[in-house]
């Protein structure tokens, strides 16, 4: 998955390198159900907000919050988690832009 950064004012887009990947419980919940629909991530801060351009195929919302869980989990592991002044959350949204869920990095 590619986040984008896109900085306040004028939202310009600069890369921002994440590397997910999915544990085998969650990839079991994708491929139990024939049904799938991509979520993306957005992170948000006071004066950044991070796009997912890809996504990630899910089988639930529930599926997509525990991918978002662990993205948390592993960027406060290797000490990567932002400013916490910054208030970031993650969005969960569908590809048209609908937020679904909003986690609190901290």
């Amino acid at each position: 998955m590619r986040l984008y950064s896109v900085c306040q004012p004028g939202h310009m887009i600069r890369p921002f390198n994440v590397t997910l990947a999915m544990s085998a419980r969650r990839a079991e919940g994708v491929s139990r159900s024939g049904m799938t629909e991509r979520y993306h991530f957005r992170l948000r801060g006071l004066s950044e907000v991070i796009e997912d351009e890809d996504g990630v195929l899910a089988s639930s919302i529930e599926v997509a919050v525990a991918e978002a869980t662990q993205l948390i989990a592993e960027m406060r592991a290797r000490g990567e988690l932002p400013d916490p002044a910054e208030l970031w959350s993650v969005e969960i949204h569908t590809g048209d832009g609908v937020v679904l869920r909003s986690l609190q990095l901290y």
